[in-house]
């Protein structure tokens, strides 16, 4: 029997820790998640102590199950990949600081000040830090249904 959320493609821009962890569970239940990290800023999570094997125990444990790329999002070619990625996923994860959307990365020329925060033919659950996962959790169940 398949795994409850195995059809679901998930990109995720996610740090720190809700938005890992979110994906997490969803890779836990099935979900496949590409985990997309800056090789210039890396997930502060790599510090934290807990060291197994030279990496953090913690961001292990939090990219369970998950596959991963390193893209640094300001190099034309970086933003090429991601355009193709999003075509191919179902749900972007993302967590940019207030102000960043990665709809700025794919289409740079966007007028900040009209955007509206939707983007056509895109799932996207931004997720502000600090929001619960709880909430991450209801809106996907509010996409599977």
């Amino acid at each position: 029997m398949p795994a409850p959320l195995s059809s679901l493609k998930i990109l995720d821009f996610s740090t720190l820790l809700p938005g890992p962890f979110a994906s997490m569970m969803l890779a836990d239940l099935g979900a496949v998640v590409l985990r997309v990290e800056s090789p210039t800023r890396p997930d502060l999570v790599r510090i934290l102590p807990t060291q197994i094997k030279g990496g953090s125990g913690t961001h292990e444990t939090l990219n369970r199950s998950k596959l991963s790329i390193g893209l640094n999002l300001k190099h034309p070619d970086a933003v090429k990949i991601v355009q193709q990625l999003v075509n191919k996923y179902d749900i972007v994860l993302e967590q940019f600081r207030p102000g960043v959307h990665l709809y700025f990365v794919l289409l740079p020329d966007t007028d900040k000040q009209e955007f509206t925060g939707t983007v056509p033919d895109m799932t996207s659950i931004i997720l502000p830090f600090p929001e619960s996962v709880i909430t991450v959790v209801e809106k996907m169940n509010h996409l599977c249904h």
